[in-house]
């Protein structure tokens, strides 16, 4: 079989057992899988991206042969992509803030409007934060993507290990889940980029599992993609379908995440600076404020993504 009738096949698989939503992308999505094919491992590893070949590398080889081995393995991408599974499942990754992070069906598929977390970090911890004894926690760490960036990025920025960022006492990494199965691939991704060493991983929920490590710190930077889905919200089959319940759904109004990590932030950070970060719903802005306000905060804005949605609280205090 050569490559242009595995097209060919490929587009029957899923014109045939395709959902409404993948209707329109068909082509795009054969030819997706075909590359990654047949480009695997090549394609199939994380870590830092490099240059890829892209699908006009694909047309002209049409007429060259695919192997047993390749056709099965198509077939088998075609019918799971056809049934609506995500394509970062099928492949086991996804690029996030230029880098390629493990990801598989216990874990949130980072989002680009994600990214806004890591850089907002950045910023804080250049003109906010103590550049010493500075604790970095991610509550909700999933596959540590956030985490690992910001420690990534601070290395690539100062010009400094991980060793000399960290060992200096100047920052700590603490990651926390309620998730086994997410930490597991998280640890992944940490040992992946070799700063296994450097981040520590929690199970339990929110401040829970950490509640008397703040002491140590003279400043505290909290990020957060909670959960913010409220339960009768309709998702598409590709979210609702194959992502965790628990990344994405929150209590009846889908805030019962962010009203604990906003309760728990006071008690946790007694008088360290602290800022935190935290994505929501683009229309719960006006009932996190409300939360805010009766928790007694009064030092925070809502941030807009690239699409000029309000998606983040940024909120500082002591």
């Amino acid at each position: 079989m050569t490559i242009r009738e595995l097209q060919r096949l490929g587009r029957q698989i899923f014109s045939e057992s395709a959902s409404r939503e993948l209707q329109n992308t068909i082509h795009l999505d054969v030819d997706l899988i075909i590359l990654e094919v047949l480009l695997s491992p090549n394609m199939g590893s994380c870590g830092e991206i490099a240059p890829s070949k892209d699908i006009s590398w694909l047309y002209a080889r049409l007429d060259e042969p695919v192997s047993d081995k390749q056709l099965q393995s198509a077939k088998s991408l075609f019918l799971r992509r056809s049934r609506g599974e995500p394509f970062a499942y099928l492949i086991s990754r996804k690029e996030f803030f230029g880098r390629n992070f493990l990801v598989s069906k216990n874990v949130l598929i980072p989002r680009p409007e994600t990214e806004l977390l890591v850089e907002r970090a950045l910023e804080n911890i250049d003109c906010i934060l103590e550049k010493r004894h500075c604790l970095v926690l991610e509550l909700g760490v999933g596959s540590g993507c956030v985490i690992i960036s910001i420690l990534l990025e601070l290395m690539s920025r100062r010009g400094l290990s991980v060793g000399e960022l960290c060992n200096s006492n100047a920052y700590s990494f603490v990651g926390v889940d309620v998730s086994q199965k997410a930490i597991d691939v998280a640890r992944q991704n940490a040992s992946m980029f070799k700063v296994d060493k450097f981040v520590e991983f929690k199970l339990g929920s929110c401040f829970e599992p950490i509640e008397s490590l703040s002491a140590r710190f003279s400043s505290i930077l909290v990020v957060s993609n909670p959960p913010y889905i409220a339960l009768d919200e309709q998702l598409p089959l590709s979210v609702g379908g194959f992502e965790p319940e628990v990344a994405l759904r929150a209590g009846k109004e889908g805030l019962d995440i962010i009203a604990e990590i906003i309760g728990g932030l006071r008690s946790f950070s007694l008088k360290e600076k602290t800022v935190l970060l935290m994505e929501m719903g683009y229309s719960q802005r006006s009932q996190v404020e409300g939360i805010l306000v009766e928790k007694g905060f009064d030092d925070f804005d809502f941030l807009k993504d690239l699409a000029g949605l309000e998606r983040m609280l940024e909120l500082r205090f002591n």
